[in-house]
């Protein structure tokens, strides 16, 4: 297996792990994991719409995180 072809498939394993989660802390930190593999996948296949996709979620995904954060302090 092609090293790109695995972190496609780590990307995907992650967002099915999104839906598995109950904590919104927990969900973001799997969704930007998610985006930086994407990321990744896309970059390095040249996949436009994947890079453009993710590199707009990843952004919003951290922004969604940080009230959280303050949250629990």
């Amino acid at each position: 297996m092609r090293y790109l072809e695995f972190v496609g498939y780590v990307a995907s394993a992650l967002v099915v792990l999104t839906f598995y989660m109950n904590d919104m802390v927990s969900l973001r930190v799997a969704a930007l994991a998610s985006n930086c593999a994407f990321l990744a996948y896309g970059v390095g296949l040249n996949l436009g719409p994947v890079i453009v996709l993710h590199g707009i979620l990843l952004p919003l995904n951290m922004w969604r995180l940080l009230p959280w954060r303050f949250r629990l302090r």
